[in-house]
């Protein structure tokens, strides 16, 4: 199971390493690539109190959800 707060780089996609990575556990780039997939792809950003929503996606996803916990609520955005 892999963990939120590291990233795998040198990811593999030749054989005979298809699918591995040589170099784990770089925990300093794993916020830049929330913070890229989060604010910059889905567009999600904090204002003070108030949340604005800006997407920039790609033409060719087939969908995306986006699901938000704040306190006691729950936002399920598809």
């Amino acid at each position: 199971m892999a963990t939120a707060y590291v990233i795998a780089a040198d990811a593999f996609s030749n054989a005979p390493r298809e699918g591995r990575s040589s170099w784990t556990w770089y925990t300093g780039l794993v916020g830049w690539i929330y913070s890229a997939g989060i604010e910059d792809i889905l567009g999600l950003t904090r204002n003070g109190s108030d949340l604005q929503l800006n997407p920039c996606l790609l033409k060719g996803w087939p969908e995306v959800t986006l699901t938000l916990c704040r306190a006691t609520s729950l936002c399920i955005l598809a």
